[in-house]
């Protein structure tokens, strides 16, 4: 199989560094590279996905549902099997990759049933707290791999029109709508070994509200068993700094 990735930036420079570098680690190791819908003139971020030769395309950042339809029309020429959806507030570890990577060549949608938040905005619910969040029934959108056989059938629009919530399940019901016999799976990333932090910094959509009532506090300490040192170092200097300027 060829995975690609799809994100979508808008401003966050810090992270966004944090993530390029992490995207690098895996096109490196994965031959998987990485599409960025980028804001209107977000020219720092611009200059990121050059440095790391992204490709992009620049739209608008609201709604996000379609910012993410268009950063898909990237790949309408491309060569690659299936998709995998990022925020660029997401990092992984090679291990998720490899584990998604091989039940996407069985699936047309693979999905995970957990993972892990690390609150660095002072001014939102879980600042300075880690979560793993076991997710229960539900499938969770971050990560989530795509076979090129449905993002065909939907016509590269795989997200509902004019949104900025609910996209996951929103994209997920089009899908199957559209593609009544795909197959899916989900896989528990802590009985795989694998690992997906979401970082709540600066500008993020969803609250760590929900995930404060059923997740479970964890040490931060957890990220030097997945990630490369170099990431895991620049993870903590970003939140010394947001704890630095909470303190100013």
């Amino acid at each position: 199989m060829k995975l690609a990735i799809l994100t979508a930036m808008h401003a966050r420079h810090e992270l966004n560094e944090i993530f390029c570098s992490a995207m690098g680690r895996i096109r490196a190791n994965y031959n998987a590279q990485t599409y960025v819908a980028l804001s209107h003139n977000d020219d720092k971020n611009l200059r990121l996905c050059m440095f790391w030769g992204f490709p992009t395309i620049v739209t608008k950042n609201n709604p996000v549902s379609n910012k993410f339809n268009k950063g898909l029309s990237l790949l309408r020429d491309e060569d690659w099997t299936h998709v995998m959806i990022l925020g660029s507030d997401d990092i992984p570890s090679n291990k998720f990759i490899e584990i998604q990577m091989q039940s996407a060549r069985d699936h047309d949608i693979s999905m995970i049933s957990d993972m892990w938040f690390w609150g660095l905005n002072p001014k939102r619910a879980g600042f300075d707290k880690f979560y793993y969040f076991p997710g229960g029934s539900s499938r969770i959108g971050a990560g989530r791999v795509i076979s090129r056989r449905v993002i065909e059938a939907c016509n590269y629009t795989i997200w509902p029109d004019d949104k900025n919530a609910g996209l996951d399940s929103g994209s997920l019901a089009r899908m199957r709508n559209t593609v009544p016999d795909v197959r899916m799976s989900a896989v528990n990333l802590r009985d795989a070994g694998g690992f997906l932090v979401d970082v709540k910094y600066e500008l993020h959509i969803s609250s760590l509200s929900p995930i404060e009532r059923i997740g479970e506090e964890v040490d931060n300490d957890i990220i030097w068993e997945h990630l490369p040192p170099g990431e895991c170092q620049s993870l903590l200097n970003l939140r010394a700094k947001v704890k630095g300027d909470e303190k100013e």
